[in-house]
């Protein structure tokens, strides 16, 4: 998953009270049909991107995305104290990606600056380029962590439920 996806899922967390929060804060009915729909295409955006990462990697196949957890939470009767846990998780990695990307950026800028050089020296482009990789490998190992410890955080039998969900059934 892109860092960029798991920031959007930590931030999808409040917005998934959306269209509860459009009843409950009286919004006119269209308004609060419209939330719904939208919500609606959300999740089924969310789903087909669940099943065909899934299908596509067998890794991927073995975590669930923050976005597919939570947009089911009622489905797989996710308690107070296991959402809790899943959006402390999803905060701490957002703080941890934050800073990578401003990492990552000043280590994409030495390695352009090193490629622009005439001529180029191998050397120096070289450990540019290793330090871009690095920052890549920490966040994924970071992604990584994450969807374990949201994985981890389920029941065996909620996550039998999310995989009859993802299966199609």
């Amino acid at each position: 998953m892109p860092p960029k996806s798991i920031l959007i899922a930590a931030c999808a967390i409040a917005a998934l009270a959306s269209p509860v929060a459009a009843q409950d804060q009286g919004l006119s009915g269209g308004e609060a049909e419209f939330i719904l729909a939208q919500a609606d295409n959300d999740h089924a955006r969310t789903l087909e991107r669940e099943r065909t990462e899934a299908a596509s990697d067998e890794v991927r196949a073995l975590v669930y995305s923050p976005e597919f957890i939570l947009e089911n939470r009622r489905l797989i009767s996710l308690s107070d104290r296991q959402r809790d846990q899943m959006v402390a998780d999803l905060q701490g990695l957002q703080t941890q990606l934050i800073s990578q990307q401003m990492e990552m950026e000043d280590s994409r800028e030495a390695l352009i600056t090193a490629m622009r050089a005439q001529p180029a020296n191998e050397t120096r482009v070289l450990t540019a380029l290793d330090e871009v990789l690095n920052i890549e490998r920490e966040v994924k190992r970071l992604q990584m962590r994450t969807l374990l410890r949201l994985r981890d955080t389920l029941t065996p039998s909620q996550r039998a439920r999310l995989n009859e969900l993802r299966d199609g059934g």
